[in-house]
């Protein structure tokens, strides 16, 4: 084949306090994945994984890609909260149901992302692209004010974030 487009969508709305619920979530991902598909990508959708789940999901993205193929492009899309610790990183996806209440169960409970990517026995030559739809700053006892946290850079790999760490973004969210 000319190209292999495979993207990984996931939605949490599940949390423990003091996370709040993101009750657009899954509608935002199944609109994201809908867009995907009818450009040709090959879709998995996972909604409020477990942490084993979304690192098992997020490791077989890379299954199949054809050493053939002129393009190769795995897309992550992830409609979850999201944050760094002490506001240098590393930056964790916080599973849906993760008990988080400090910044210690963020390490106990969250996936780490770099950790994520970098264990994912990733081909070379496969652009990644991984977009964090909802980093927040979730007030956990012992974490900074920082919701995400520059990565350092991967080869072929394009991380983006995007932030929501108002009480407005939040309840918009809600």
């Amino acid at each position: 084949p000319e190209e292999v487009l495979k993207a990984l969508v996931i939605s949490n709305e599940t949390y423990n306090a003091p996370l709040p619920a993101l009750d657009t979530s899954h509608a935002r991902a199944d609109e994201m994945a809908a867009a995907l598909q009818v450009t040709g990508f090959d879709v998995v959708q996972l909604r409020d994984p477990s942490r084993a789940s979304l690192i098992s999901e997020f490791a077989s993205l890379y299954d199949g890609f054809d050493n053939d193929a002129f393009n190769k492009l795995a897309v992550v899309y992830y409609f979850g909260h999201a944050r760094a610790l002490d506001g240098g990183g590393p930056n964790y996806l916080i599973p849906a149901g993760a008990p988080v209440r400090s910044a210690v169960d963020l390490r106990i409970h969250g996936v780490e992302l770099g950790k994520l990517i970098d264990r994912s026995d990733r081909p070379e030559d496969v652009d990644t692209i991984v977009f964090v739809d909802r980093c927040t700053d979730a007030g956990l006892g012992g974490v900074g004010d920082s919701a995400c946290a520059p990565e350092p850079d991967r080869e072929n790999v394009l991380l983006t974030f995007t932030a929501s760490s108002t009480e407005d973004d939040i309840g918009e969210a809600q």
